[in-house]
């Protein structure tokens, strides 16, 4: 079982989440400090209760490919994988809203902005998706 030890602002350890059974390969913990979400090899997303020190919650996706970067953007999560897809969950129902094809290759890098999400591949390009449209590429 892998775990990640979280260490806040006083440098003390705090506690160990329990949850992932391959690498952790990103980790998001937006303000306030009270949830945190991290991704996997293990191809698993969890979202953890920092005060609790437990998961609240596992999206699932698809293709169960392993995660290599997330990001947050208020009520969804991207997660990009090993196998070149971007992923969105709407957070407030947990549910997989898309899968896209987005590189051949690794996704390496995910910013969100206002309107448009970036993600940057293995093969060397950077795509920007437009989030109004659902998620179509520019």
């Amino acid at each position: 079982m892998v775990y990640a030890n979280i260490r806040m602002v006083s440098r003390k350890f705090v506690r160990s989440l329990k949850g992932h059974t391959d690498t952790i390969r990103s980790i998001h913990i937006p303000d306030p400090l009270s949830t945190a979400i991290s991704g996997s090899k293990d191809g698993r997303i969890i979202i953890w209760d920092l005060k609790l020190g437990k998961h609240t919650a596992i999206l699932k996706h698809e293709s169960q490919d392993a995660i290599r970067t997330i990001a947050l953007k208020h009520d969804a999560a991207f997660a990009g994988t090993y196998a070149g897809k971007l992923i969105r969950w709407d957070l407030s129902t947990r549910q997989c809203r898309s899968v896209l094809n987005a590189h051949d290759g690794v996704v390496y890098a995910i910013v969100v902005g206002d309107e448009e999400v970036f993600t940057a591949g293995s093969d060397g390009s950077i795509v920007s998706w437009d989030l109004e449209t659902r998620m179509l590429p520019h």
